[in-house]
């Protein structure tokens, strides 16, 4: 039957096939007119742009310099404020040599080519270039500059004395800031315009050879031309076209005519151009092309377009012939087999694939999708019915997890190749509802008996799961790494704090109050107790350690750290905070009140790097109402609002919903470890606080930290009155394997009163020790030494002398506890760095329960 129907279309054709033929060129015919009409407004519509958007953009540039100018002369007033009333009191050779240095300042900076003092009579004091009286273009702005106190732009002129083509801009000068303040003359900032406003003008970004931007401006009847032009040399401000010329493009421009024109240039060739005033200016901006030029390519379309209607003629005719050829009946006999064999293997391959438990799809040699079993319908949302016929990459949408781009379709790699193609773990398959699937895929060839390639099956499977669970324990074996790492740290910088604070106490000590070098101490002293709270806070972090809640101001800690911040980031960036003194009292710990702005000051520092801009750090008091929570964790209530703000690039909502995830960072290498931020959500969770981030790509950041105020709680204490340090007369026997600390240890105990013996060896002071152990009233050691650790050293001065005082110090050690050390027997353990006072005080209370009955053993931390 099919071979009928076909038979009877070839006759159908046969007859009619003139018919068709001359309806085909009268549609050819018809199409050609259309699009030859259709490109030559397209054409326009190209030159017009391409002129608009050059036009547009060098009026742009000109509009920013005038009010750049303008700009920077407004505040040259403030930069030379105190030098010029000295030069006018005083006009010394000092005085003098110190404003010309300015002067040479601004101009360096501001490409200026001479700049001058002027009085209020206009007479010229000072000159940069050294020459008083060479430029009088100025003098008729004057009075305005002066009356009206601000900045005056001059047109584009040249000076009797000097022929090059300048502009200038005259600036009055005040006596102080205030807005009445009396002006004391003014200073005129000159331009040589071949440094910036004529390269400007005469580049063009483009390859074209006729066309050129103008920049003109009305000069009574006549058109002046402000720049020299590609054909005609020396026009500058010597050029001039009567208005009377209408058709000229400039003169069209001078008549208050916009957008685009055509018309004749000054050398009278036609061109198409566009015109553009300059805003706060008698300037006009011209970019032209000649017409010739600009619809060059335009004719060589048409002549394509007449080339291909010939050749679509020629086709149709080819075409006619083929269908004149019949097919013979053995031919659709053998294809109707091959369909109906096809057609077989296809249903026992749907029966094989279906009955597989991963998803498994499968293409032609076209890379069109014919099957899919259960499993894929399931991952790609696509049922097999309305996938059928569908090209694979609208029914497998793959892309990658890292870069989220898309990721290339591995059947047409098979297709191309011939191989076996697999993909990698980081692969996600985005089903049709939008959910994402972590996949890992393959795709084989189909071949024929021949080894003809015949189409691809796909195999793939979700491993979300199992990625999932390696993410977790990779993550877990990170966090139990930087605990590790985090106790050799505390450990060794203690011991290295402990001689900075004891040697910083003890100069405070000889150091009067009123002495120069008092202040520098006490600089020295804060910020080592910073570091050691900072150590506190490494252990913090890796669940080493606790950090301390109390209630605190947190408002001499933002403005501590912005100090810091200030001094490490460069000057490009500006700083403004609005720390309002009203805002309450939160529980906090102030170490981490600090954390928490340097590493968002730190994200703003580096979002604005390249391209500066402006940090802002507010704190205010917000009452938040039931509605208005961000956290289900808090509770409705008075919040202190810290909001870190940038104007740098910004995240998108992608990097937004994981910029807290431990180890998720965007910097590149060495910039950034991934764990600023999450530290930073945690110590907020802490203290029952949220975080709330607003930010876009290329519009900056905004960070609002919440912490709950206490309304009801008293101020926290400015200070407390400091009880004496309480000292003795008792020996001690002192043992550190760090001769930094014995030396610091030992002069800290004598200046109390103790008689002190220091061994810098556990073995020499275990020896010192039986030879005289009645000879000391307390032993202080060090938990970590090399040959004898404090601990063990501890229980063989107990078997020579039981009962003996014993007090412990470690920089930080994970296997003492309470437990341990009232086996061994010692009285009490202290945490490096261990200030005077407390070491003092636990001292005296070591040695006056030694003298008591019943010993009472105890474990301290300080």
């Amino acid at each position: 039957m099919k071979i009928k129907n076909i038979s009877g279309m070839i006759s159908f054709l046969d007859s009619h096939a003139r018919f068709f033929l001359v309806l085909t060129l009268i549609l050819l015919l018809s199409g050609g007119i259309f699009l030859y009409q259709s490109q030559e407004k397209a054409m326009h519509r190209e030159v017009e742009k391409k002129l608009t958007v050059i036009a547009r953009l060098k009026s742009d540039q000109i509009t920013d310099w005038r009010r750049d100018n303008l700009k920077d002369a407004g505040l040259f007033s403030a930069f030379l404020r105190l030098s010029v009333p000295r030069f006018l009191a005083d006009p010394s050779e000092e005085n003098r040599k110190d404003n010309l240095f300015r002067f040479r300042s601004i101009a360096d900076q501001h490409d200026y080519d001479d700049i001058i003092l002027v009085s209020l009579e206009g007479k010229e004091l000072l000159s940069l270039s050294g020459t008083l009286d060479a430029h009088k273009g100025y003098l008729p702005v004057l009075e305005t500059v002066l009356g009206e106190r601000k900045s005056v732009f001059l047109d584009l002129h040249r000076e009797p004395k000097d022929p090059s083509i300048h502009s200038t801009v005259v600036a009055p000068l005040f006596e102080d800031e205030g807005p009445e303040s009396p002006a004391i003359g003014a200073l005129v900032l000159i331009t040589d315009i071949t440094r910036f406003l004529s390269p400007l003008i005469q580049s063009w970004p483009t390859a074209e050879k006729t066309a050129e931007t103008l920049l003109v401006r009305s000069d009574n009847d006549h058109v002046l031309f402000l720049n020299d032009l590609r054909y005609q040399a020396d026009a500058a401000l010597n050029l001039r076209i009567p208005l009377t010329r209408k058709d000229a493009v400039s003169v069209m421009a001078a008549l208050g005519k916009q957008g685009y024109v055509d018309g004749k240039d000054y050398r009278g060739m036609d061109v198409s151009a566009v015109i553009l005033p300059i805003p706060d200016s008698p300037w006009f901006m011209i970019a032209k092309i000649d017409r010739k030029e600009a619809f060059s390519e335009w004719h060589f379309r048409s002549l394509l377009l007449v080339l291909l209607i010939i050749g679509l003629t020629l086709l149709i005719g080819a075409v006619g012939l083929v269908i004149r050829q019949r097919e013979k009946k053995v031919e659709f006999q053998k294809l109707y087999q091959s369909e109906s064999v096809l057609r077989q293997a296809l249903e026992s391959h749907s029966t094989t694939l279906k009955a597989i438990g991963d998803a498994v799809i499968s293409t032609d040699a076209k890379g069109f999708v014919t099957l899919m079993n259960p499993v894929a319908e399931s991952l790609t949302g696509r049922q097999q019915d309305e996938s059928l016929g569908k090209p694979l990459e609208e029914v497998f949408c793959i892309i990658n997890a890292e870069t989220r781009e898309r990721v290339d379709n591995p059947v047409e790699r098979v297709l191309r190749d011939g191989l076996t193609v697999g993909l990698a773990n980081h692969t996600i398959l985005v089903s049709k509802d939008g959910k994402e699937y972590r996949i890992s895929d393959s795709a084989a060839a189909i071949k024929d008996s021949d080894g003809r390639l015949i189409g691809v099956v796909l195999v793939f499977r979700d491993i979300s799961h199992e990625i999932e669970t390696e993410e977790k324990l990779s993550q877990a074996q990170k966090m139990e790494s930087i605990g590790t790492l985090a106790g050799g740290i505390a450990h060794d910088f203690n011991n290295i704090l402990f001689p900075i604070i004891g040697h910083t106490e003890l100069l405070m000590d000889d150091c009067p109050k009123e002495s120069p070098f008092r202040d520098s101490l006490d600089q020295i002293y804060s910020g080592a107790m910073r570091a050691r709270d900072l150590v506190q806070q490494i252990l913090t972090f890796s669940r080493q350690g606790k950090s301390e809640l109390k209630m605190i101001k947190i408002q001499p800690i933002i403005k501590e750290a912005m100090k810091l911040i200030r001094s490490t980031i460069p000057a490009t960036i500006a700083i403004r905070q609005d720390i309002r003194p009203d805002c309450g009292v939160i529980i906090g710990d102030p170490t981490q009140i600090h954390q928490i702005i340097m590493n968002l000051a730190t994200n703003a520092f580096h979002a604005m790097e390249e391209t500066g801009g402006e940090l802002t750090v507010t704190l205010k008091e917000a009452e938040l109402g039931a509605y208005d929570l961000i956290d289900p964790d808090m509770a409705p209530g008075s919040y202190a609002c810290l909001t870190v703000a940038d104007t740098g690039k910004g995240m998108s909502r992608d990097i937004i919903d994981r910029m807290f995830e431990p180890f998720f960072t965007t910097k590149v290498q060495g910039k950034g470890t991934g764990l600023g931020l999450s530290v930073v959500h945690g110590i907020i969770k802490h203290m029952n606080g949220a975080v709330q981030v607003y930010s876009d790509p290329g519009r900056g950041t905004q960070i609002h930290v919440y912490l709950p105020v206490i309304r009801k709680a008293a101020e926290p204490p400015e200070a407390l009155i400091q009880e004496p340090i309480p000292g003795g007369t008792e020996r001690i026997l002192l043992v550190d394997d760090e001769e930094d600390i014995i030396a610091m240890e030992k002069q800290v105990l004598e200046r109390l009163g103790y008689r002190v013996e220091s061994h810098a060896n556990p073995i020499e002071a275990l020896e010192a020790f039986r030879n005289g152990s009645h000879r000391f009233d307390l032993v202080i050691c060090d938990l970590a030494m090399p040959g004898l650790p404090g601990n063990k050293l501890a229980g063989e001065l107990m078997k020579i002398r039981p009962g003996i005082p014993i007090l412990l110090c470690t920089g930080f050690s994970e296997t003492i506890s309470e437990t341990t050390i009232e086996s061994i027997g010692i009285r009490s353990i202290l945490l490096k760095p261990v200030i005077t006072r407390v070491l003092a005080k636990e001292i005296r209370e070591v040695l006056d329960n030694s003298y008591s009955i019943g010993h009472k053993k105890k474990a301290v931390l300080k």
